[in-house]
């Protein structure tokens, strides 16, 4: 799709619900919710704009992953060697494509 544009801007906030403490209440989601704004400057008319705000929005990744629960999984490496593994939610599959996998020499 192709909508031309002189200047574009992303602001983002998260609402955060920092009073969440574990020795007080479950900390399952102290996360409240995210906003955005895009500022799009453009000779375009607006519809255009927004159809293809539209279709940005539809298959972004990074919105898909707040907008839906997505299993997590972080791995600590300390020196190079994993010392721990922390999982929430369902069981990720490991990544068999070997450009993600840790590597020494930092390639």
């Amino acid at each position: 799709m192709d909508v031309p544009f002189s200047e574009l801007s992303v602001e983002a906030q998260l609402l955060w619900d920092n009073r969440r403490n574990p020795e007080v209440a479950p900390m399952d989601q102290a996360a409240l919710g995210f906003i955005f704004k895009v500022n799009i400057v453009s000779d375009q008319p607006a519809e255009r704009i927004i159809e293809m705000f539209s279709v940005a929005e539809d298959g972004c990744y990074a919105s898909d992953t707040v907008r839906n629960p997505v299993p997590m999984r972080a791995h600590l490496l300390v020196n190079g060697e994993e010392v721990a593994v922390d999982k929430r939610g369902e069981e990720i599959p490991d990544l068999v494509d070997p450009r993600w996998q840790y590597r020494e020499d930092g390639a």
